[in-house]
């Protein structure tokens, strides 16, 4: 258990410094284009990731189980907001509640029996802690998936014919919404 925790802080600590080296510096020709199907920019991307990160699910579930549900979570809560930041502060956001995040983690310990406690998701229903740190790592790189993806949009038409050899051109989607999260979650 212990280790398989640790797998997932190695990959969760992780996601911050990519981001950077991917975005930081970037002109906004590449953080603030969408794929032209009303997706994310990387921009809104960085911005739900932080909004993510400050919602901390796992002290509500520690702290209340299934007594009392998850708070509805308002995916698009910064995606508009966001656009007044420069990037560079978006990331160093980012960056700060990720480390925050794991250090309560970490400081958490989470026992074994922790990790089969459960809350209720309004539209999933009963979710365990393992459920939820999985989710987070899943979350992290589907989020990573989607800012490729879209920036890779930013030169479609560009590649011409090395386009069917491109399978990040012809992913036109990673999840079962258009912004990457299942509808109504």
């Amino acid at each position: 258990m212990h280790d398989h925790l640790e797998h997932l802080i190695a990959l969760l600590e992780r996601t911050p410094g990519a981001l950077d080296e991917l975005l930081r510096g970037l002109p906004p020709e590449w953080t603030d284009g969408g794929d032209g199907e009303g997706g994310w920019s990387p921009r809104q991307v960085v911005a739900h990731l932080s909004h993510a990160e400050s919602t901390d699910w796992i002290t509500h579930l520690m702290e209340h189980g299934e007594s009392q549900p998850f708070p509805t979570f308002q995916r698009d809560a910064r995606r508009e907001t966001c656009k007044q930041k420069p990037m560079a502060e978006l990331l160093d956001e980012f960056a700060a509640l990720r480390a925050a995040s794991l250090d309560k983690l970490r400081a958490l310990a989470p026992t074994a029996e922790d990790m089969d406690r459960c809350c209720v998701h309004q539209v999933l229903g009963k979710v365990t802690l393992a459920n939820l740190l999985a989710t987070w790592a899943a979350h992290d790189l589907t989020h990573l998936h989607q800012i490729t993806r879209v920036m890779a949009h930013q030169v479609r038409s560009d590649v011409g014919p090395f386009s069917r050899n491109l399978g990040v051109l012809r992913c036109n989607a990673h999840s079962d919404g258009p912004d990457g999260h299942i509808p109504n979650s």
